[in-house]
């Protein structure tokens, strides 16, 4: 009996039906292609002698995570289709090499020493000007392990060497009593020029804190930091020794008082891109170094967490000196137009030191809609899953989509790295 062919085979081995499909899906993606905006100007990035950078976009809108300001139109992404997002494709560290695992406990990453201090997985992100009473919006969804809030150092040393951590004190405290866990961030730069400088007072119009000249891109510095006309920023001079050891002064009496709570999760050190200042490119990296290695000596029972993304000095030998010293690296961006390009070499780092430290990322403001063209949740956690692979991710609260797009994304797909840990 001859072989009988189905109707839809025929249509298979057609080939002008073949073309036909080819040329609609053409059509069906250029659109989308075509409208793909540049990443922003004056970026770049270096990483193993090789540098990237990025050209022809304008700084996005400001963030409510420093200026409490919303922006944008109500329209909300559609609610996530199809199958749940991928784990990335290394499931463990090799055999022998990075890497640990505890009685009751999955895999975790080298640097941490004792997992009963870890607790990986999704955080809602705060601003500083946000109020104890917002922490509620987590109480009751399981689905968040606790807050990263942002602190200015400003608050923090209203006087040279004298400290208020009050505020941290208080939302700590209510935090613990719901059941949740505190990440701190402490700013330095102010990124906003309509609000006031993140550093103390004192510091402001002091010249012993700053470079007191021009940089070599032409800025001035003004007391404590470099402005001009077109910046509209208060960015501090690293690698001025007063300044540094200031700074370093400031960890040191935060872990005093908080690397012992139990609540306390980790800490972040603020972003790279600070951009170059008269003292030059291997001046500012030790300034990083230092800090770096200062706040881990203060917070040796914490996760440490330096945040990178452009630098004016190899980030690819920064992050491994990092990896060695058991510190973090973690970013202010789940970009999806950025991870072919200006962040692509920096997203390979997070996740090549995935077993070694725990890589974390923010989804802030502008990662939703900043740039032409909108992503959901599920979408941003696509990215964030297969380019880092991170143990936290840490959710700004934007409004637009929060409650009816963020919530239900991370209900629906636990962060697979922590999912591992707890779930052994």
């Amino acid at each position: 009996m001859p072989k009988r062919t189905r109707t839809s085979d025929r249509y298979l081995a057609d080939p002008a039906l073949i073309r036909l499909g080819i040329l609609l899906l053409a059509l069906v993606l250029a659109p989308s292609l075509s409208a793909r905006p540049a990443p922003p100007s004056n970026l770049c990035i270096q990483v193993n002698g090789v540098e990237r950078c990025a050209e022809g976009e304008d700084l996005p809108p400001s963030s409510p995570s420093e200026s409490g300001e919303p922006s944008g139109s109500p329209n909300v992404p559609q609610p996530p289709q199809a199958n749940s997002p991928k784990p990335a494709p290394d499931s463990g560290p090799p055999q022998g090499e990075a890497g640990g695992s505890g009685a009751g406990r999955g895999r975790y990453p080298a640097s941490i020493a004792n997992p009963d201090n870890f607790h990986p997985g999704y955080y809602v992100f705060f601003g500083e000007r946000d109020s104890i009473d917002e922490f509620n919006l987590i109480r009751d969804i399981p689905a968040f392990v606790g807050v990263k809030k942002l602190y200015s150092w400003r608050k923090m040393e209203p006087q040279r060497g004298v400290y208020d951590f009050s505020e941290i004190e208080r939302d700590l405290a209510y935090l613990q009593s719901i059941g949740k866990r505190l990440w701190l961030q402490v700013k330095e730069t102010q990124y906003f020029a309509k609000y006031e400088p993140h550093v103390p007072q004192y510091m402001w119009n002091d010249p012993t804190y700053g470079c007191g000249s021009r940089s070599p891109d032409g800025r001035r510095f003004y007391g404590t930091f470099w402005r001009d006309v077109h910046d509209g920023h208060w960015v501090v001079c690293r690698g001025d020794e007063e300044f540094d050891e200031r700074h370093r002064a400031l960890f040191a009496a935060l872990g005093n008082r908080f690397d012992r709570e139990p609540f306390i999760e980790g800490i972040t050190l603020d972003e790279t891109s600070t951009g170059l200042n008269p003292h030059g490119a291997s001046v500012i990296y030790n300034s990083f170094k230092e800090l770096a290695l200062a706040t881990k000596r203060a917070f040796p029972n914490k996760v440490v967490t330096q945040m990178i993304n452009y630098a004016p000095f190899d980030l690819g030998e920064f992050a491994e000196f990092l990896r060695e010293n058991g510190i973090a690296t973690g970013g202010p961006d789940v970009h999806p137009l950025r991870a072919d390009s200006a962040l692509k070499e920096v997203y390979a780092i997070h996740k090549r030191n995935h077993w070694d430290t725990p890589n974390n990322i923010d989804v802030q403001w502008c990662n939703w809609d900043c740039y032409g063209q909108t992503f959901s949740s599920r979408q941003l956690l696509e990215v964030a899953i297969d380019r880092i692979d991170p143990w936290y991710i840490f959710w700004e609260r934007h409004p637009k989509y929060f409650s009816n797009d963020v919530v239900p994304t991370l209900r629906e797909f636990p962060l697979p790295a922590a999912e591992g840990f707890y779930n052994r």
